[in-house]
């Protein structure tokens, strides 16, 4: 599991929400990545804490203060204004694809990382020429024919 997932998941861990199998990759994953137990710890304090929290009653007239308020600005939002709050929105697009971005080439390595250890794994080496394990081929002692057939055939 990576950092991006497990955080994705820290909302549903706290809330018991996840299956058992993914619960245990979180906290496997916990249990490894000091910067994902930090962001666990923090949600966790927020959770704790929205859940001692009381709310109390509203003032009397707190609505028909907020409408008093929405009533008396009615001044139109200017041209400029609007400007600013589109480029202000571009500019958070921008961060957010850049984050997006960042976090699909860190998953791209790791899966890619992921693979390489396969291959690796699946690779042999036979007098010095690599020949990938054939999943048809029965495990053990390769076929001799073709590799001996290399060897004893002079080249031309």
């Amino acid at each position: 599991m990576n950092c991006f997932t497990c955080e994705r998941k820290l909302s549903a861990y706290l809330d018991d929400e996840l299956p058992l199998d993914e619960r245990l990759e979180v906290e496997a994953h916990l249990d490894e990545c000091e910067t994902c137990r930090t962001e666990f710890e923090q949600h966790q304090k927020a959770w704790e804490a929205a859940g001692a929290a009381t709310a109390g009653a509203a003032p009397d007239g707190l609505w028909q203060g907020i409408e008093r308020e929405l009533d008396a600005d009615e001044s139109p939002t200017s041209l400029e204004e609007v400007a600013l709050m589109v480029k202000g929105l571009a500019s958070e697009i921008h961060d957010l694809r850049r984050t997006v971005d960042g976090l699909r080439r860190q998953l791209e390595q790791a899966e890619w990382a992921e693979r390489g250890a396969e291959l690796e794994e699946e690779e042999r080496d036979f007098g010095g020429i690599r020949v990938s394990s054939n999943p048809f081929r029965p495990t053990g002692r390769p076929r001799e024919a073709s590799i001996e057939h290399l060897r004893r055939t002079p080249t031309g």
